[in-house]
């Protein structure tokens, strides 16, 4: 019987083959795990982006209900407001509101958002909304008024009707017409007059230095003069809604008396509500070796008298002047007198502010601040009517009023609020009218009137821009409508 055998050779090339197959086995596991951990750590990030991705809409749409929020309520006050938006599938976002002050117009925003472990938030620095005052001339109806030669703006324009540009010829051949620095808008399709002396001065050159070559001229240049642009009606303006912030603020005018509280302890952030004819005249006292700004009010109805009494108006964001229907008939309405009709004495504001009346506002007198450097004052000031603004003063000799002012003709939709000059078309010349800040009315009267190249009567007017109103006015100026802007996104 045979017994066959491998040879030596054929097991080993057996044992070979076995080898590489079991290697073969090896590696392909190992490229096989390999590619599963990739594969299960990329799928892994993939969720987690989703997450981030999720988490940061999320805290988005939260900012986004933090500003809806901003937008539809009347007045948020000084306090830090929570809330919680919760989406359809049931994911949040935890939302914080601080306001800057309690003027209830300007906020920062935090809005956080976790997702599956993932946290991501939404901060917004400044959350604010544009007022009326960022214009340095805002008229609905312009009357079929003249900006004449002269006259000068170095900040932004708006009008609800045509405006009529006027000018002449100098002897020496180049023109004499109004100068605009700043964009000047007007709902109307077309400007009106003659616009060829319309002449516009880059802002980064002065007034009292600029040369002739300087000017570009309407013919040469249209940049900077649009038409057709509409804007929110100034009837909308929200007395009732600042008439309750002015009784939330209010506070009792002794609190802030000069001759009983001291200069280092005042009170700030207050407001003063009166009803019926009031008067104020505000001036820079001593007080304990200190200079302080005091406002001197007059009010039957808060006082008693008509005397004048004195508060800090350092301590005062908010005036509100409300009607009075009853009692005795000559301090009934809201009227507002702003200045010592009897001595003719200027009032000089230390102190930021606004001043809302129910009824017309008077201006006698000067109106200037203390600090006369803008670049680190901070007084401002707002004046705001439901009604008329009018200039009441004779007396020959330059006028110099600084501020912000608003007539809003807020009483009705029939109702106009007007600003203007009395008794403009007298056959006196005062002089020249300086405006520091803002003209903001329904419709503008004539402050003086002028033929041909002469001046008749009343003012001629010289306007300059208050920039600081155009980022941070008065407190409780009035916004323009619901838009809202924003800055430092992240």
């Amino acid at each position: 019987m045979n017994t066959q055998h491998p040879t030596s050779r054929e097991s080993s090339r057996e044992g070979s083959a076995l080898i590489l197959v079991v290697v073969v086995l090896l590696i392909v596991t190992g490229y096989s795990s390999v590619s599963l951990r990739n594969s299960i750590a990329m799928q892994r990030q993939a969720r987690r982006q989703v997450w981030m991705e999720q988490a940061q809409f999320l805290a988005q749409a939260g900012a986004e209900e933090a500003a809806r929020i901003i937008n539809t309520s009347s007045y948020l006050g000084a306090d830090v407001t929570t809330s919680t938006l919760t989406l359809p599938d049931g994911q949040v976002a935890d939302i914080t509101i601080t306001p800057a002050n309690n003027q209830g117009k300007e906020f920062s925003i935090q809005s956080t958002a976790t997702v599956e472990g993932i946290t991501r938030t939404v901060n917004i620095g400044r959350i604010y909304r544009p007022t009326y005052l960022e214009y340095a001339t805002f008229y609905e109806d312009f009357q079929n008024l003249w900006y004449i030669y002269g006259f000068f703006s170095d900040g932004k324009i708006w009008t609800g009707t045509k405006q009529n540009i006027y000018g002449y010829d100098l002897s020496n051949g180049e023109r004499y017409g109004p100068i605009f620095q700043e964009l000047n808008e007007t709902k109307a399709s077309k400007y009106g007059g003659y616009p060829e002396y319309a002449a516009s001065l880059d802002p980064s050159l002065n007034k009292n230095t600029y040369t002739y070559a300087d000017l570009e001229f309407w013919d040469e240049n249209t940049q900077g003069y649009e038409t057709g642009v509409d804007k929110p009606d100034l009837f909308t303006v929200d007395f009732a809604d600042t008439s309750y912030i002015a009784s939330t603020l209010d506070v009792d005018p002794a609190l802030l008396d000069p001759t009983q509280v001291h200069p280092n302890s005042k009170p700030a952030g207050k407001a003063l509500k009166f009803n019926g004819r009031t008067e104020v005249r505000f001036s820079v006292k001593s007080v304990s070796g200190q200079e302080v700004g005091v406002a001197e009010f007059r009010n039957k109805d808060k006082f008693g008298d008509w005397n004048w009494h004195p508060v800090y108006s350092e301590s005062i964001d908010l005036i509100y002047v409300a009607n009075k229907s009853d009692g005795d008939a000559d301090h009934r309405a809201g009227t507002l007198v702003m200045g010592d009709t009897e001595n003719d004495t200027p009032n000089i504001l230390k102190g930021n502010m606004s001043i809302w009346t129910e009824d017309d506002v008077t201006l006698p007198t000067h109106v200037v601040y203390h600090n006369q450097n803008l670049e680190e004052s901070t007084d401002k000031l707002g004046v705001i009517s439901k009604d008329d603004i009018w200039i009441d003063r004779t007396k020959v000799g330059d006028l110099v009023l600084q501020g912000g002012y608003i007539a809003s003709g807020a009483i009705s939709e029939n109702d106009t609020g007007v600003m203007g000059l009395v008794d403009y078309n007298n056959s006196v010349v005062r002089g020249k009218l300086h405006f520091l800040g803002s003209r903001v009315a329904q419709r503008v009267q004539a402050y003086g009137v002028f033929s041909g190249s002469s001046f008749v009567s009343g003012y001629q007017t010289e306007a300059t821009f208050d920039w600081r109103f155009a980022t941070a006015p008065p407190p409780f100026t009035p916004v323009i409508g619901s838009e809202i802007r924003y800055e430092g996104w992240h």
